[in-house]
């Protein structure tokens, strides 16, 4: 019998390869588990808000009926009208507040919940679980989610403007007896948990921030024969407010909160995307253009459409902005929009005749003819929109576009 060392010297290559690529094999699973801890961390500290017992138990309820499907759009809401501003999205759901009642549709046209209210003029904001229901000039409230209703509440004095989180924290800006306007803000237990009053601004609107704890309110007051405006950014844990920004020669009628911790400004001369731990803040004339219409995304910019002149019937100009306060795009148009929405890199528009769509970046995508009933707008997402008439909502896919 022969023995040839070279056959046991490959055999023991072979079984040390073995061991070397058992050992990576380990290596390179131990390196994925970390990866996708390191992963679920992140996902679960960014949605933290999202992940309180109640979110998750709201959530459970209205999962099923999401998914249930009814006849197809277009559906008819109940009530006369449907303000421009009264169309949000709750989560990948739909809701609507009209002059009489609240809606709640799902993509398929659903109707997860219809409630009557009787608000004289309704308004609302909303997040992914929760709305908050206010009527502006009055005292009623109501906190309403997906499933049900949360909580019902009549104010002190009159309501300017609310906020809610996605905690379920909320915030109710008011007239004051003593002051100008006061804020009061509650825990998702609708424990009073923080109150300032304005003595120097008539408050207009508040925005609760993405990290619950703080908070900017604007309002406006008259100097040297000019409105200008504040805007306050409070700290709950504080009595003073954290940063006060003056905004000269503009009524700042509305504030928001970016993803980021921006606060963005909208005025009636331009807008602010203000930074409050800097205390820097960008400024976006309008050029002596009126704002007709925008679109604001907490983590995909404000977009905007400008208008020469009430009269005028055509040249709307979009402008867009990023959660920075950078200036992406500036589209000079022959339209005359009535309304747009974006979502993500699309730009939806809606005119007489046509829903026209663009990139974020500011090129034309080509347009869809569609019937004059329409006069709002809102993105489902970055293939279909809401479009939406004086009682009636509507789903349309935007494919297929036509080009002129």
């Amino acid at each position: 019998m022969s023995f040839d060392p070279n056959s046991s010297s490959s055999a023991k290559k072979n079984n040390k390869n073995t061991i070397i690529s058992k050992k990576n094999i380990k290596e390179i699973k131990r390196i994925i588990y970390l990866l996708t801890s390191l992963f679920l961390f992140l996902v679960f500290w960014t949605n933290k808000s999202k992940l309180y017992p109640e979110n998750v138990l709201l959530y459970l309820e209205v999962s099923m009926k999401s998914f249930l499907r009814a006849s197809e759009f277009p559906t008819e809401v109940n009530g006369n009208a449907i303000p421009a501003k009264n169309i949000k999205l709750m989560g990948s759901n739909i809701a609507l507040l009209s002059d009489t009642s609240f809606t709640l549709l799902n993509k398929s046209a659903y109707k997860i919940r219809e409630l009557n209210h009787n608000l004289k003029n309704p308004s609302f904001k909303a997040v992914s679980m929760r709305a908050i229901l206010y009527d502006i000039g009055g005292k009623k409230l109501r906190i309403e989610s997906q499933p049900k209703t949360l909580h019902t509440l009549e104010t002190e004095n009159n309501i300017i403007s609310a906020d809610i989180s996605e905690s379920g924290n909320y915030s109710i800006l008011t007239e004051s007896q003593s002051y100008l306007s006061e804020l009061s803000v509650y825990s998702r237990q609708n424990a009073e948990k923080y109150k300032y009053y304005f003595s120097e601004m008539h408050a207009c609107d508040v925005a609760l921030s993405p990290r619950e704890n703080k908070g900017a309110v604007c309002g406006i007051y008259i100097e040297n024969g000019f409105i200008s405006s504040n805007v306050y950014v409070l700290n709950f844990k504080s009595e003073k407010p954290e940063n006060i920004f003056k905004l000269e020669n503009n009524l700042v009628s509305e504030v928001k909160y970016f993803s980021n911790g921006n606060i963005l400004a909208i005025g009636d001369n331009y807008l602010s995307v203000i930074n409050p731990n800097t205390g820097n803040f960008k400024t976006f004339n309008y050029d002596e253009k009126l704002l007709k219409s925008y679109s604001f995304d907490k983590d995909y910019g404000f977009c905007c459409c400008l208008s020469p002149s009430i009269n005028k019937d055509q040249n709307d100009e979009i402008r867009v902005i990023d959660n920075f306060g950078k200036s992406i795009s500036q589209i000079v148009t022959d339209q005359n929009f009535k309304s747009l929405s974006h979502y993500k890199n699309r730009i939806f528009t809606v005119s007489s005749s046509k829903l026209t769509a663009y990139t974020l970046d500011g090129q034309y995508e080509g347009y869809l003819n569609i019937k004059n009933i329409y006069e709002n707008i809102l993105a489902g997402s970055g293939s279909f929109v809401y479009l939406l008439g004086s009682n009636t909502i509507d789903k349309v896919r935007v494919f297929n576009l036509k080009r002129a």
